[in-house]
């Protein structure tokens, strides 16, 4: 099943948008970046009592860095700490998250643009339900983020090269809490005003779905979401990059 197709709709309402996140809610800018110029974002505000509640602000497409950059200045999206643990020191970044699974690197790459601008870049890992994390004293615990890295925008040490933050994180499980919060009702999106947006963002919500498959390394039969056939699916990119930051964040 996908996203949209599935026993509960996607929860709507008439909500009012604010120039900035209220009180109690942190927004969260997700953007997936494509070929010739052409970036596809969305913009979410998470309330901050791990309800898993968020509210869509802003869903489109843009066609350079400096208006992904203007748009994140026009929503007012702010920098926060993101907490760490003994052996993952926390750190700070502007809750702007960039999905590096294309042209990561060079001049005008993904990493140049999260360094030079203080945002996140991120990777979906396939095939893994989790990454361990040292707490210190022997213990250890289980999440869907891997402990923070660096990106590099440029290939060896180079004295142009820049370095961002970099989360890689385990795909199919967070899919299944995006998917969970959908079918709680918790993932609400505005009243459908049926223009072209809301429609292209309807087909990418519907663009991945899980399937049995054989897993090559073991054999077995395992569920895995996969992209169907002629769907984009830059949207389910990008609110799964929201699930992520959020889950990072402690929101959910």
């Amino acid at each position: 099943r996908t996203a949209i197709e599935n026993t509960q709709p996607l929860s709507r309402s008439d909500y009012a948008v604010l120039p900035e996140a209220s009180e109690g809610s942190w927004r969260i800018m997700t953007v997936d970046k494509q070929g010739e110029g052409l970036f596809w974002c969305m913009i979410r505000d998470w309330k901050t009592d791990k309800s898993g509640v968020s509210h869509r602000v802003w869903w489109g497409p843009l066609y350079s860095w400096g208006e992904v950059k203007a748009k994140a200045e026009l929503w007012n999206i702010k920098t926060v700490q993101f907490r760490g643990t003994k052996h993952d020191p926390a750190f700070n970044a502007r809750l702007v998250a960039v999905d590096s699974g294309f042209e990561a690197k060079g001049d005008y790459g993904v990493y140049a643009a999260c360094a030079q601008n203080g945002w996140l870049a991120t990777r979906g890992v396939g095939a893994t339900e989790g990454f361990t994390h040292d707490l210190g004293e022997g213990q250890r615990v289980e999440k869907v983020w891997a402990p923070r890295t660096f990106g590099q925008s440029m290939q060896g040490i180079s004295s142009s090269a820049v370095a961002c933050h970099l989360i890689r994180f385990a795909s199919d499980p967070v899919c299944d809490i995006m998917q969970r919060l959908i079918d709680a009702g918790s993932w609400i999106e505005p009243i459908d005003t049926g223009d072209e947006n809301e429609n292209e963002l309807k087909r990418q919500m519907s663009s991945e779905r899980r399937r049995m498959v054989k897993e090559p390394s073991t054999q077995r039969m395992v569920r895995r979401w996969q992209q169907i056939a002629g769907r984009p699916n830059h949207g389910w990119d990008c609110a799964k990059q929201q699930t992520l930051v959020a889950s990072r964040l402690g929101l959910i």
